[in-house]
Formats: structure tokens, C-alpha cells, sequence
């Protein structure tokens, strides 16, 4: 089993990056993606594929990691406090 530890970001980073706003993560949908820091190191795609309460989710990696052991397709939990970016599901173009 794959371990791995995803960034908290409950409070902005300082002159980084911005977030969105904590109700949008909180409020995101089946088929939206949502870009996670993994190991404070690689930031890649999730899909989401469940919502399993406010702000909890669960997806499938959209990314093929380089410094975390994780595989394409593997399944992650997180919450809204991990997530950096989203991309919105009428924006998402299926390939």
C-alpha cells in the first residue's frame, strides 16, 4: 500500500499561489478535478468520483506521479483543505 501525505491547506500559502474560495472546495461535484500537493512535493489531478459528505471526497489519480509512489488511476481520499486548483466538470473535456 502507497503512502503518501497531502498538503493541508487550510490557510493560504504566502505569495505562492491562491486558492479558491473554501466554499467553492467545499462544494465541488462528481466529475470535477481537483489538483492536490502530494509529499509537499508534486502537484497532480484527482477526479473526483464521490462525494461522500461536504467537503470529503474520494477520486482517482489523473496524473502519472514522478516522486510519489503512487500509480495513474490509484484511488485517493482527501478533503477540501487539500485542494490547490480545480477544474469545474462543464469545463472538463472527456479524451
Amino acid at each position: 500500500m502507497s503512502s503518501y501525505k497531502l498538503g493541508d491547506y487550510t490557510v493560504p500559502p504566502a505569495d505562492t499561489f491562491e486558492l479558491p474560495e473554501d466554499s467553492v472546495r467545499r462544494s465541488l461535484v462528481e466529475g470535477c478535478f481537483a489538483k492536490l500537493v502530494f509529499d509537499e512535493a508534486e502537484r497532480m489531478w484527482v477526479k473526483i468520483t464521490k462525494v461522500v459528505s461536504e467537503g470529503v471526497y474520494e477520486g482517482e489519480l489523473d496524473n502519472v506521479p514522478v516522486c510519489v509512489d503512487l500509480e495513474c488511476g490509484a484511488h485517493i481520499e482527501f478533503e477540501w483543505k487539500h485542494i490547490i486548483d480545480f477544474i469545474p466538470v462543464d469545463v472538463v473535456i472527456e479524451i
